[in-house]
């Protein structure tokens, strides 16, 4: 029984969905039947509900069990977004609401006397509410009246418009960036220019790691001692802080003279070894024997 009873719900909910897309229906399906649907002009999204009333009218001859339902399209409208009630027996009774896409339908439902004969009509009123965050927009409202044995008797369609949350599009997909490459550091070669300046730089804070100095090293002694004190004086011979020497006058002058060659071979030759046996190491660069 269950089974029949949700095939038949949405039998209904197909063919309440078939007249909303047809549009406003004739008044009546049979030739004296009528079924006209009266709705509120507006309805507004979590607000109070909103009044439907579905009229049926009988001219054939026999009885009917009436059964009625309420269709509603609106576009984005869900079933969880709308609450129908309908009134018998003096109160509002809640009604299933089933379908989404924009169109849902309510499930059959019969007033309290469902009895309706040639000549006699029946009007059975709904109250309607949308929820809050319904998007606002123009509603149908169809209303379909049918006998107990599933015999249509007549569909009727109507316009409103829900006053609701506005619409917003789907935002667009913000297209990914590529990560720009990272430049490969490149090696940087160092010019001869480049090295020019870094061993003058060298030679001016260090004189003696410049190039002059690694000339003395590979030099004899008393070539490197005769090199030192001519790049320190300008002129050869001289004595390390002496700009010049004056020539010595006189045989005393003479005697200093010699004492000055004497300790000037003795600051060439003292920081070396001892050459040919001289235990003193005072052989200097003046000495030839």
């Amino acid at each position: 029984m269950s089974v029949r009873r949700h095939a038949a719900r949405w039998a209904t909910v197909g063919a309440m969905l078939g007249g909303l897309v047809a549009g406003a229906a004739s008044p009546a399906l049979a030739a004296d039947d009528r079924v006209e649907v009266r709705s509120a002009s507006s309805f507004t999204a979590g607000g109070s509900a909103g009044t439907v009333a579905v009229e049926v009218r009988k001219r054939t001859e026999g009885c009917v069990l009436l059964r009625t339902a309420l269709g509603l399209r609106l576009d984005g409208l869900r079933a969880d977004q709308v609450q129908v009630q309908v009134a018998t027996g003096g109160r509002w009774v809640p009604v299933p609401v089933s379908g989404g896409g924009g169109a849902v339908a309510t499930a059959q439902t019969s007033p309290a006397d469902p009895a309706l004969c040639k000549g006699k009509g029946i009007t059975v009123r709904y109250r309607v509410t949308f929820l809050a965050g319904t998007a606002g927009g123009r509603l149908a409202v169809a209303g379909e009246a049918s006998a107990a044995n599933g015999r249509v008797l007549g569909r009727s369609a109507t316009a409103a418009r829900v006053v609701g949350a506005e619409r917003t599009a789907s935002p667009s997909p913000t297209p990914s960036r590529k990560p720009s490459p990272t430049p490969t550091p490149s090696a940087v070669a160092t010019t001869p220019a480049e090295a020019d300046t870094a061993s003058a730089v060298a030679a001016a804070l260090d004189p003696a790691a410049g190039p002059a100095a690694a000339q003395q090293h590979d030099l004899p002694f008393g070539r490197a001692c005769r090199s030192g004190v001519r790049a320190a004086t300008g002129r050869p011979g001289a004595p390390p802080g002496r700009e010049r020497l004056r020539r010595p006058r006189g045989r005393r002058a003479g005697r200093r003279a010699a004492g000055r060659r004497g300790r000037r071979r003795h600051h060439c030759a003292a920081p070396h070894a001892p050459l040919n046996g001289d235990p003193a190491g005072r052989r200097g660069y003046g000495d030839d024997g």
